[in-house]
């Protein structure tokens, strides 16, 4: 299994997700991980409920999870925004 697909299982993520890279630094002790979607992909509107294509994105976050493999482990996206 490669990298990208390991950390996407250890992540949670779902199926229109994908990890496009991960970034570690075994002396350090952490792992980066970025996210990202398709285009096309419709999501789910907090608002009224209905599945929509992304409007645009917001700024790259980044996240701190727990411990995964003893690596303090770092995801990072642009968050979808649907109109």
């Amino acid at each position: 299994m490669r990298d990208t697909e390991l950390h996407r299982h250890l992540m949670g993520l779902e199926a229109h997700w994908t990890v496009t890279r991960v970034d570690r630094d075994v002396a350090g002790g952490w792992v980066d991980v970025w996210a990202d979607h398709p285009s096309g992909t419709r999501w789910t509107c907090p608002g009224c409920g209905r599945a929509l294509p992304a409007h645009d994105h917001g700024n790259d976050r980044s996240w701190r999870l727990l411990v995964s493999c003893q690596f303090l482990t770092y995801p990072h996206a642009a968050p979808p925004r649907v109109a």
